[in-house]
């Protein structure tokens, strides 16, 4: 409930900030700065697994605040962000990880 009511606080920034800088320091050019699950997506991750161009459609609360925030300030810096379902329990998408390049 909080995931779909709340916003992104300052310090879920902060975190997402940190493990960009410390994959870069690391000598990394990705990180998965956010996960959920995938039942908080309006098609339960589907979009995301198939690849859909339009799977940011699908995001909801604090994924979607993200995507926006990615895009605001992230996308016109030359980052890419991708989703991915990084578990498949039971053979059906579960989590869902969002990686900044």
């Amino acid at each position: 409930r909080d995931f779909l009511t709340s916003h992104i606080s300052e310090d879920e920034m902060a975190m997402v900030r940190r493990l960009v800088m410390n994959a870069v320091k690391d000598g990394k050019f990705e990180a998965m700065v956010y996960s959920f699950p995938s039942a908080l997506c309006t098609d339960s991750g589907r979009a995301i697994n198939n690849n859909d161009p339009r799977w940011p459609e699908t995001l909801q609360g604090k994924s979607k605040e993200l995507f926006a925030s990615y895009e605001e300030l992230a996308r016109p810096r030359g980052y890419k962000l991708k989703a991915m379902v990084i578990a498949f329990p039971g053979g059906i998408p579960g989590d869902i990880g969002l990686f900044l390049n």
